[in-house]
């Protein structure tokens, strides 16, 4: 990975081509490379902001979705004839620094962002979007911060969702329109959460 030439700050795998995966870095680069072929596939030179998370969309064939600290989303579609860069209808003018966001991996088209405040933006195609809600009741009425450090989707369900602030988890049921939250508290505060592990149990 030696032409980023400064520090990498995302990195995601392909979910369809496990010798794929995109890697973005400090200096408005973003690079898609082949493990197996041991090379880059493809390069975008100007990210217009340093990408602080990187994700594939939904259909790994649409290419890949990055997004800088407000914003907006862009979409990479590397792959085409013409490989160019689009940018989310929705998906901008965030009023919170982005962590990191996640597609939904059944819905097409859903996602969430979590911000550095602790609140998450929801979009979903034909559905009113959702900015900045579920900020801790801790930190309501304050200017503190409380950056979501991890964010999945349960991949039973079509709505559930876990979230981490760095001191707290959350497990989100139901739309947020008829919102059912769970919150679990570390038992100590020097500890924190830095990522969630996916696993599916059958019974």
């Amino acid at each position: 990975m030696s032409e980023h030439k400064k520090t990498i700050t995302a990195i995601s795998w392909c979910p369809d081509n496990l010798d794929l995966f995109a890697s973005a870095s400090a200096d408005n680069l973003l690079i898609v490379w082949n493990v197996a072929e041991k090379k880059a596939v493809a390069r975008l030179d100007n990210t217009k902001g340093i990408p602080v998370s990187v994700s594939w969309c939904w259909n790994s064939t649409d290419g890949v979705a990055f997004v800088s600290q407000r914003g907006p989303l862009y979409v990479w579609a590397y792959r085409d004839p013409d490989p160019g860069v689009t940018v989310h209808k929705e998906a901008h003018s965030f009023l919170s620094d982005i962590c990191l966001f996640r597609w939904h991996p059944t819905k097409k088209g859903k996602l969430v962002f979590g911000h550095t405040d602790g609140s998450l933006s929801v979009f979903q195609p034909g559905s009113k979007s959702q900015k900045h809600v579920l900020r801790p009741e801790s930190l309501e009425g304050t200017d503190e911060e409380d950056p979501v450090s991890a964010l999945e989707w349960d991949l039973l369900s079509s709505d559930y969702l876990l979230v981490t602030d760095h001191l707290i988890f959350f497990y989100q049921t139901g739309s947020l329109n008829t919102l059912c939250t769970y919150t679990f508290t570390l038992p100590f505060s020097q500890a924190d959460i830095s990522s969630l592990l996916k696993k599916t149990l059958v019974l």
